[in-house]
């Protein structure tokens, strides 16, 4: 069972999303099925290291624990700054927000404090034209299992196309993109004369991020 539910684990982690937190997530439902499997084993008084599966279980999640609490333990104040200058700077150059175009993780927070829609709920770089394309041509057993992932991908896919056009009609007065949102609309950017103003370097435990302000 455990060389099965890693396997699944390592398959699924494949996706773009992936980050370290994920993996515990993952991994996480494995130890607590061992638990319970194991606890009907303890013998009345006894430790939980006197049987060397228990032993191995009680490693691994001390493990996950202690490199979750050294590698992932938050330090905010490290990252303030350049947060607040990026706040600072959309807080002086936004008049309209319903003429904001957001897709930047890191300003999640602040389009909700803001009333300001977000294209970027954690995973919308997941959604693209290559995704569409394959999920065309999978077989009858993917689409079984997911049933909906073609539509949601095609009317995100159609959304960006959206997007696109309100650029080019230059709807919107300012954009502010992430690193995956830049490759898929920098090239209109320029194209139709918004100009690139400032770029942010956000950096957290887990992720980096860099989030591009464009203006027209």
């Amino acid at each position: 069972m455990a060389i099965t539910m890693f396997v699944i684990a390592l398959y699924l982690s494949t996706n773009d999303g992936t980050s370290y937190t994920y993996y515990i997530q993952l991994l996480f439902p494995y130890f607590i099925l061992v638990a319970v499997q194991e606890w009907n084993y303890l013998p009345d008084k006894m430790f939980v290291l006197c049987r060397p599966r228990q032993l191995a279980c009680v490693l691994i999640v001390q493990t996950v624990l202690i490199s979750s609490f050294i590698f992932m333990n938050p330090k905010p104040e490290k990252y303030f700054s350049e947060y607040n200058r990026l706040y600072e700077d959309l807080d002086a150059r936004i008049v309209d927000v319903d003429k904001v175009k957001v897709d930047a993780l890191p300003l999640s927070f602040y389009c909700l404090e803001k009333g300001i829609y977000s294209d970027n709920y954690g995973h919308s770089n997941c959604y693209s034209v290559g995704l569409l394309n394959k999920l065309e041509k999978s077989d009858d057993i993917k689409k079984m299992i997911f049933p909906n992932a073609f539509k949601l991908t095609e009317q995100y896919v159609d959304y960006i196309g959206d997007s696109k056009e309100k650029i080019s009609e230059g709807f919107y007065e300012v954009v502010a993109l992430g690193d995956y949102a830049e490759d898929e609309y920098k090239e209109v950017l320029q194209e139709d004369g918004y100009r690139l103003s400032d770029e942010y370097h956000i950096s957290s435990e887990a992720n980096n991020c860099n989030v591009c302000i464009w203006v027209k």
